[in-house]
C-alpha cells in the first residue's frame, strides 16, 4: 500500500520540476502505479493535493536547512552550508515553479512563513559570526542576503549552464561571496573549509 508521503513527494517533484500546471491527477497516479481512485482516497481534489504537496516539499527543505543550523558548531561554516542549500534548492526547481509560487494563493502565506524562518536563521548566524569576530561588524544579514541575491546568478552563469550547476560549484561561489564580508579570522575559516571539501 502506498503511503501519503510518497504521493506528496512525487507531486512536489512534479510541481517543482515542471510547474503547477503540470500536476495532473492521472499522470501522478500512473507514475506511482496506483489508480486515480486510490489517489482520490487520499486527496479529494487537485487543489488539496497541490497545497499539501507544496507544504510537504517546503517543510522537507526547511527541515534540511534547520538541521544544518543545529549541528554546525561554527556559525560561519553553518552559514556556508545554509546558503549553499538555499542556492541548490533555488537552482534545482524550474523557473515555472518559481513563477507559480508567486501566484499560487493556496500556499502564499506558508511560503512567506518559511522565508521568514530562513531569514531568522541567517540573522542568528550573522550575529554569532560578528560576536566571534568572523564577519565585519558593519554587515547585517539583510546586506549579506542582498550580496547573494545580486551576485549568485551572475557568478554561476559565468561558470557554466544551469544544468551544470552542482554542489561543488555552488559551494565555491558561496565561499567566494561570503569571504567579501569576513574578517581575516573568518577568511581563514573559509579557506580551511574549502581545503577540506575540495
Amino acid at each position: 500500500m502506498i503511503k501519503k508521503e510518497q504521493i506528496l513527494d512525487r507531486a512536489f517533484e512534479m510541481v517543482s520540476t515542471k510547474g503547477v500546471k503540470a500536476l495532473n491527477m492521472g499522470d501522478l497516479a500512473s507514475s506511482l502505479k496506483i489508480s486515480k481512485k486510490t489517489l482520490y482516497g487520499y486527496f479529494s481534489n487537485k487543489k488539496t493535493l497541490l497545497h499539501d504537496s507544496m507544504v510537504y516539499g517546503l517543510n522537507y527543505y526547511y527541515d534540511r536547512v534547520n538541521k544544518i543550523a543545529i549541528c554546525m558548531p561554527n556559525p560561519l561554516v553553518g552559514m556556508v552550508f545554509i546558503i549553499t542549500e538555499n542556492v541548490k534548492f533555488y537552482y534545482s526547481v524550474s523557473d515555472t515553479f518559481l513563477d507559480d509560487l508567486k501566484v499560487t494563493s493556496c500556499v502564499g502565506d506558508y511560503i512567506k512563513d518559511v522565508k521568514q524562518k530562513l531569514v531568522t536563521i541567517i540573522d542568528e548566524f550573522v550575529i554569532k559570526c560578528i560576536k566571534e569576530g568572523l564577519i565585519q561588524q558593519t554587515n547585517t544579514s539583510d546586506y549579506i542576503i542582498q550580496i547573494f541575491k545580486g551576485n549568485i546568478p551572475t557568478l554561476l552563469k559565468q561558470r557554466g549552464k544551469r544544468e551544470e550547476y552542482n554542489s561543488h560549484l555552488i559551494f565555491d561561489v558561496v565561499i567566494s561571496l561570503l569571504s567579501t564580508v569576513c574578517t581575516s579570522d573568518g577568511k581563514e575559516v573559509l579557506t580551511e573549509l574549502k581545503n577540506n571539501y575540495t
